[in-house]
């Protein structure tokens, strides 16, 4: 489940240069700088949508079922969060009059709104399909709540314990 998360970000990110490419825009500082913005951002959609998803499988006996609820549950808030941050972003494009500040900005905010906007498709598209097709079953879900309650504080607690038994 974390391999599909972690796939979500490049995936986003190729959605933003395809269409940096396709757009006809140049692969500068400024929008390396957006896509380097946008590379913490494209996560979190993925992740909510996962964990509901985790939710609902954890009270369910039927994956697929878990899969559809789980996402579709989630996505108003997922959607609002993210058009929220474009909708603060793309006045970026707009901000000036002058051509030279308008090119600048909008070599920042387009891929960052790109890549926000592929990882919403990606997580209410791709990842409920990704979790259905991967079959997490209830051992899965068993062995990621063990390993959601270790701390560094019990690890190391542990290893101590380790090393001082006589």
């Amino acid at each position: 489940l974390t391999l599909v998360v972690a796939l979500s970000m490049p995936l986003a990110l190729t959605i933003a240069i395809g269409w940096m490419f396709f757009a006809g825009d140049s692969f500068n500082i400024l929008s390396m700088t957006g896509l380097t913005l946008a590379v913490g951002m494209v996560v979190d959609n993925s992740v909510v949508v996962l964990e509901n998803i985790l939710r609902r499988r954890s009270s369910t006996a039927d994956l697929r079922g878990a899969c559809i609820r789980g996402a579709s549950e989630i996505v108003m808030p997922v959607t609002m969060s993210t058009l929220t941050t474009v909708v603060v972003i793309a006045p970026l494009v707009f901000m000036s009059s002058e051509r030279g500040v308008r090119t600048m900005f909008s070599a920042l905010g387009m891929p960052l709104c790109i890549a926000l906007l592929g990882s919403l498709a990606i997580a209410l598209g791709f990842l409920p399909s990704a979790v259905r097709h991967l079959g997490v079953g209830r051992a899965a879900l068993l062995a990621e709540s063990e390993f959601g309650r270790w701390s560094p504080m019990r690890a190391l607690l542990g290893f101590n314990r380790l090393l001082l038994r006589p």
